[in-house]
């Protein structure tokens, strides 16, 4: 038996020699593995399946709730290319995985009513047209006639992201005038009820279209608009093949953070200044800076939130308080309340999250910043080691890794 620790929080890995039936409608697969996690430790790989967690068939399991959790966590893993399977027990730390479902488990879900539209951006990553056709009919009622005059009669909003990915499944179907109809609709109608990475495949494919119809510059235009609202490796391979170079990695990751801002708190009682923060860290922990321009506040921000409390909560000697810098005070009248609830929660536990104004948006300006949120992870010398929206409690055993070293320390025992 393997045992990883992480200061005093242990896991183990037991393999499972008998053979063991799997159910592939209650899976989830493995679709990357962190490095510097106890899932690289323990040797998981992409395409291993994910069978239960704490006994409960993994596809109704959210990985991400789990981690809340102060007891520990029983993970049951199958590997498949070698008919075995092996069980690993831990704490509530992440194990440093990504796990989605199949994609039968997915359009199955969809037909059954239950709608997630960042399975719909999975589908396309998979470039599963006809799958993501299916899953995107299901989602905007548009199976039959009986289901669009129900939806109608009782004015049931058609989710504005299938109307986009049912669109997007058209077009690459072949048939690309009914798809760019739905696409433009979803443009013209619904972009600005949804996150980055849709307006990004919005421009994407309204590119793609001009391309066809020779408008070669509006065509350009419109794609280097699509990398800049997201930088998926996906997109980033498709774009490549128009020669539109985008960047592999976050504009900012590796430079040093380019404005030492002098900013004051919210309530305008004391100033911060960006070179005094990092001349006060201490030299493992890194800063966390959370720029939101013409946002108080929004869904993804709720969930960064969110991520940040999990890491201060079971990684404090190695995290700083997070600085939100925002050139909005008050959330306007028609955002949902839950866009800040996570906010309020840790202000009102006293847990260190620090509100800076920005009032002439100096900081977002100088970072040229389109999007809201965008994290910047900064080390003890100021340069940034990671930025973008993606900022996951999974991948901080990565980010510890590539700072200051592994923080796990792996023994062998005959258990």
């Amino acid at each position: 038996m393997k045992h990883v620790y992480y200061k005093e929080h242990k896991f183990s890995c037991k393999t499972k020699e008998e053979k063991i039936n799997i159910n592939l409608r209650a899976v989830k697969y493995v679709t990357k593995v962190y490095s510097g996690s106890p899932a690289e430790a323990f040797g998981l790989q992409p395409g291993d399946f994910l069978g239960t967690v704490n006994g409960v068939a993994a596809i109704d399991v959210d990985l991400s709730s789990i981690y809340d959790a102060k007891t520990n966590n029983h993970y049951f893993v199958h590997r498949a290319s070698e008919s075995r399977s092996f069980y690993i027990e831990g704490c509530h730390l992440p194990l440093g995985i990504e796990a989605e479902n199949t994609t039968k488990n997915i359009v199955k879900s969809f037909e059954e009513g239950e709608f997630d539209d960042s399975e719909l951006y999975q589908l396309w990553e998979r470039k599963d047209w006809k799958s993501l056709l299916k899953a995107s009919v299901h989602a905007s009622n548009q199976e039959n006639w009986f289901s669009r005059i129900f939806a109608k009669l009782l004015k049931l909003e058609v989710p504005g992201i299938a109307i986009l990915t049912h669109g997007i499944a058209l077009y690459e179907l072949g048939e690309k005038s009914k798809g760019l109809e739905l696409i433009e609709n979803y443009r013209d109608e619904h972009i600005d009820g949804w996150t980055t990475n849709w307006h990004a495949l919005t421009f994407y494919y309204l590119g793609l279209a001009e391309r066809e119809n020779g408008n070669m510059e509006e065509a350009h235009k419109l794609l280097y608009t699509s990398e800049y609202y997201c930088r998926c490796d996906v997109l980033h391979a498709m774009l490549l093949t128009f020669g539109i170079e985008e960047s592999d990695k976050e504009p900012w990751t590796g430079e040093f953070f380019p404005i030492d801002f002098h900013l004051d708190n919210f309530e305008g009682t004391k100033e911060y200044q960006l070179s005094k923060i990092i001349d006060g860290l201490e030299p493992n922990k890194l800063l966390y800076l959370c720029v939101m321009p013409s946002y108080r506040g929004n869904g993804p921000y709720n969930d960064r939130v969110a991520t940040y409390e999990k890491l201060i909560d079971n990684f404090s000697d190695l995290t700083s308080p997070l600085y939100v810098i925002s050139d909005k005070k008050e959330a306007s009248e028609t955002m949902p309340g839950w866009y800040i609830e996570n906010e309020k929660k840790l202000l009102a536990e006293g847990k260190p999250l620090i509100q800076l104004y920005d009032e002439d948006r100096q900081v977002a300006d100088v970072l040229d910043q389109s999007t809201s949120p965008n994290i910047y992870i900064l080390n003890k010398q100021g340069k940034i080691i990671d930025s973008g929206l993606g900022f996951y409690y999974q991948n901080i055993w990565t980010l510890l890794e590539k700072e200051i070293g592994s923080v796990l320390t792996i023994e062998e025992s005959s258990e």
